[in-house]
């Protein structure tokens, strides 16, 4: 019986580490100055999941700071504490699976274009739309063979985007921004 409760426990900690263990919610800006990115990476083409993404803060001489984004189990992803600045999505990758024997985690390296469709400048505090993007792989399919490519997608949309976001902002200092682009957006 003892085994049993601790191979549950353990099951249930790598669940949670490994960002399999639900969609983490957004959170409150730690500044009134700092803004919230957001936007979707589908690799659902790539045989994978997206469980994490990072942004790269650019500076002058060494390398900026890192920043983690949040992403769900979908591919929607938001950083919402992000100081004023100039900022590039670095990589991403996602997490293990439980009893997968693939490895712990995957990065498409070689992501130039990526990089370079994700800089963005922050001047005012706000709320910034990254894109909608999907992964391609080529061939064999094997996420490290090299022919992976991360494109531009119409779907989902901004306002499908937002509309997720909005699903794990209850309570924060994020609805109002998030209800105002909503509605600033055309159609529906």
């Amino acid at each position: 019986m003892l085994r049993k409760t601790f191979a549950v426990i353990v099951v249930s900690v790598v669940f949670m580490v490994s960002g399999c263990g639900g969609s983490p919610a957004l959170r409150n800006p730690s500044s009134s100055d700092n803004s919230l990115l957001y936007g979707h990476l589908n690799t659902a083409t790539s045989g994978t999941g997206n469980c994490w993404l990072s942004l790269r803060e650019i500076s002058s001489g060494n390398k900026g700071r890192r920043y983690m984004a949040e992403c769900d189990e979908m591919g929607y992803f938001w950083a919402s504490d992000i100081p004023p600045g100039k900022y590039y999505a670095e990589k991403f990758g996602n997490h293990m699976k439980a009893f997968n024997d693939e490895g712990y985690m995957r990065v498409i390296k070689n992501m130039g274009e990526f990089r370079e469709a994700t800089k963005i400048t922050i001047k005012e505090p706000g709320i910034y739309y990254l894109g909608t993007f999907r992964v391609t792989t080529g061939g064999s399919g094997s996420f490290g063979s090299g022919s992976q490519k991360v494109i531009r997608a119409e779907r989902p949309d901004e306002k499908k985007v937002l509309r997720r976001l909005l699903q794990v902002s209850k309570g924060t200092d994020w609805d109002e921004r998030i209800n105002s682009r909503l509605r600033s957006l055309p159609g529906e």
